[in-house]
């Protein structure tokens, strides 16, 4: 294959990634979630992950 055979698959992956990457800013500015966690990503105790279940 060559790249112009190639170019309608990448534009349509492009454009799927850019959707969904608005989609998900959109879900995370509506629900608030930024307010679960200010410091990111030093949230807690640092930058390690939790060890403990909620």
């Amino acid at each position: 294959m060559t790249i112009p055979d190639r170019f309608p698959a990448v534009l349509a992956a492009t454009a799927m990634g850019a959707y969904l990457l608005l989609v998900v800013g959109a879900t995370t500015s509506l629900t608030d979630a930024a307010a679960a966690c200010t410091g990111w990503p030093a949230c807690g105790d640092g930058y390690a992950l939790p060890t403990e279940r909620a």
